[in-house]
């Protein structure tokens, strides 16, 4: 990504200017071509890969994003009932969502966050006769961009000396420790009360 902008550049001799390498062909490497990574916008609103094969961030062909995807839902009430509880419930973590945190956002506010296994959320407030849109937003953590991706599988934690490990080649895209953030289940609305 970016190697239209990039010049290879040489000198001769020590002390010499440096002069453009003519006739260097770069081509585009496998994480780009891969059927897996299609960087289509679709990916990143309104399910962000809900049903597909590969659903992580990492397999859409994010493998380096450290930011927030948000995934969003309609739901219509035809009668709202304010005695009632309406709760988001969000899937178990690591089976139906894995992120440093997620948070629910029903019509434009934030309703909560979620750190935990699984959680409820509490929408009551939030809800209103009609159309609702309630969004899950997942957030990831700064490893997938920053590192280290060639020392091993480090979760957790990360210290000088862990990025001092490397293979002596530059691996493909694939060998990269990342890791696979997203929601991988729809959510929904729940109705609970008398």
């Amino acid at each position: 990504v970016g190697l239209a902008e990039v010049q290879f550049l040489t000198k001769a001799k020590e002390g010499e200017k440096l002069v453009p390498i003519k006739n260097v062909t770069v081509k585009a490497s496998s994480e780009l071509v891969i059927d897996s990574h299609d960087r289509k916008a679709e990916y990143l609103i309104d399910g962000s890969g809900l049903g597909q094969i590969k659903p992580t961030w990492n397999q859409q062909g994010m493998p380096f994003y450290a930011g927030k995807v948000e995934y969003s839902q309609t739901f219509n009430i035809e009668k709202f009932d304010s005695s009632k509880k309406y709760s988001v419930p969000i899937p178990p973590s690591r089976k139906g969502w894995y992120g440093s945190t997620a948070q629910v956002v029903v019509n434009g506010q934030s309703a909560g966050f979620v750190i935990t296994d699984s959680s409820l959320i509490d929408v009551a407030k939030f809800v209103k006769d009609g159309q609702n849109e309630i969004s899950v937003i997942v957030y990831g953590t700064p490893k997938n961009l920053l590192g280290p991706h060639h020392a091993g599988e480090l979760r957790g934690s990360a210290w000088p000396g862990s990025f001092h490990r490397a293979p002596e080649h530059q691996p493909p895209g694939a060998n990269y420790d990342t890791i696979g953030y997203g929601l991988f289940e729809p959510f929904g609305l729940f109705l609970f009360g008398k």
